[in-house]
């Protein structure tokens, strides 16, 4: 389990406009659907009427889309694909700060 913490520091995202919204809570669930290739999901949520409505790639090779599902299941949904060689990189730094 992958637990994100975002925090919208400038420009219009769909994380601000939650926030503006709703405030602070529980904005997406994320799943990567094991082995169904990543344009398929995002054909298959197209098919059934869900707008994608953010999508990018991490570090140029961790993919994601988030798509409009509040409306129909309370949150919005985001499908990712890894690369199976993925390592996440070292963070800039932690909180609270590691210890020796």
């Amino acid at each position: 389990m992958v637990w994100e913490l975002m925090e919208p520091v400038s420009g219009p995202t769909i994380f601000a406009d939650f926030l503006k919204a709703h405030g602070e809570g529980i904005h997406h669930v994320a799943y990567d659907c094991n082995n169904i290739p990543f344009e398929e999901r995002i054909a298959e949520f197209e098919r059934r009427g869900f707008k994608k409505i953010q999508s990018g790639s991490w570090m140029g090779r961790n993919h994601f889309a988030f798509f409009a599902t509040e409306e129909d299941t309370t949150t919005c949904f985001e499908t990712y694909a890894f690369p199976d060689d993925w390592d996440y990189p070292e963070p800039d730094s932690w909180y609270p700060p590691l210890r020796d």
